[in-house]
């Protein structure tokens, strides 16, 4: 048996080896990161919610329509981010 000679294969096939591993490696683009969610509560403030009063949503997206609560003897004027001073 040739020592030379399996040596030689054996360090150009590693060789081979490493060049297709940096090529695949180098080509190779992750896939982008799932996108965050986030839980929003809807709070009536005493009113109701016909539509649910909980949603789920991914980042950057669209909310859609947001519900519109029900309180006999009070007009809807808006969702707040508190229920007093908030924006």
């Amino acid at each position: 048996m040739d020592v030379h000679y399996v040596g030689g294969a054996l360090r150009k096939t590693a060789t081979e080896l490493r060049d297709k591993f940096k090529k695949a490696l180098a080509s190779y683009v992750p896939p982008p990161p799932e996108p965050k969610k986030y839980s929003i509560t809807f709070d009536p403030n005493g009113g109701a919610v016909a539509s649910g009063m909980t949603r789920t949503v991914t980042e950057n997206a669209a909310i859609g329509e947001l519900p519109v609560p029900a309180r006999g003897g009070w007009a809807f004027d808006g969702w707040f981010t508190a229920a007093a001073g908030g924006t």
